[in-house]
């Protein structure tokens, strides 16, 4: 497959990319030569099984500064909640997460803040 370096901006926004499809996504996010700034995943049905391997890409994205995961369907499960953290505290240059309309109660709230003192550059 070949990859492109000189993408900076990539919108996959309402593109019904679910579960299945992560891996794709882990796959553009660790791409080592990528210039990609801004990632935009916004409204597919990712759900807490696709969004994990996301977070996992996330930790690696050297370049990223901003990506968009709203309304892609996740809670606020252990397992995202901690692959939420991985990427957070792994990456410090992705500064700007937009997790909007998901699916994080009160509790997961609380968890989420925990994670951003963590990761003061967030």
């Amino acid at each position: 497959m070949g990859r492109n370096s000189t993408v900076e901006l990539l919108s996959l926004s309402y593109c019904d990319i679910g579960a299945d499809g992560a891996q794709g996504l882990f796959e553009i996010l660790i791409f080592q030569n990528s210039k990609m700034l801004e990632l935009n995943l916004q409204g597919n049905p990712l759900e807490n099984e696709g969004i994990i391997p996301v977070f996992q890409g996330l930790a690696a994205a050297k370049t990223l500064q901003m990506v968009t995961i709203a309304d892609c369907q996740f809670d606020d499960h252990e397992d995202v909640l901690e692959a939420m953290k991985f990427a957070m505290t792994s990456n410090q240059t992705l500064g700007k997460y937009d997790m909007g309309h998901n699916i994080i109660s009160d509790e997961g709230v609380e968890e989420v803040c925990e994670i951003l003192g963590e990761a003061k550059h967030v």
